[in-house]
């Protein structure tokens, strides 16, 4: 039986400072002006599942080696796939087309492969617009050293941008 080796961060939620002490003030003037959209005092740290020492302070650019240690047959220095995603959303009938940062890295030794996360974020200007997103495109613009496995070519429309994995 081959074990899965995953590295993944476990989260440590249940430590201070908890999702609760970086969610911002849920109070009677965020119900009145602001709900459901998140309190306007949310600290960014709200979205990190990780502790601060596993966090990058920057944000990792296609020139970023992605280095391993200790870890016998896969150590060494690898670079990461760049992908320029943008994705295009329609909130209330209006296309809005923003680009998507990377916002998580998963390796899976034993298949070889590298998780990537990438998030895309857009302003909506008031609450009603919140349930109005009627459609997300994401669209491959650039890439390099970025296969897509037999399974997900589906997911992706077919183009010259993107390979199949052999």
């Amino acid at each position: 039986m081959t074990r899965k080796r995953v590295f993944r961060h476990i989260s440590d939620r249940f430590q201070p400072p908890s999702l609760r002490d970086l969610a911002g003030t849920f109070d009677a003037t965020w119900q009145a002006e602001r709900a459901p959209l998140l309190p306007a005092d949310l600290d960014p740290g709200y979205w990190q599942s990780v502790q601060p020492e596993q966090q990058i302070p920057r944000p990792v650019t296609p020139d970023d080696p992605l280095v391993l240690t200790g870890f016998g047959l896969a150590d060494g220095a690898y670079m990461l796939p760049h992908l320029d995603l943008h994705c295009a959303t329609r909130i209330a009938g209006e296309w809005t087309i923003a680009p998507t940062a990377l916002q998580g890295i998963a390796l899976d030794l034993n298949s070889a492969t590298v998780s990537l996360t990438y998030l895309e974020t857009w302003p909506i200007a008031s609450a009603a617009k919140d349930v109005d997103i009627s459609q997300t495109r994401v669209m491959l613009n650039e890439w390099n050293s970025f296969h897509v496995r037999p399974d997900d070519i589906g997911h992706f429309a077919r183009s010259a941008q993107v390979r199949e994995a052999s």
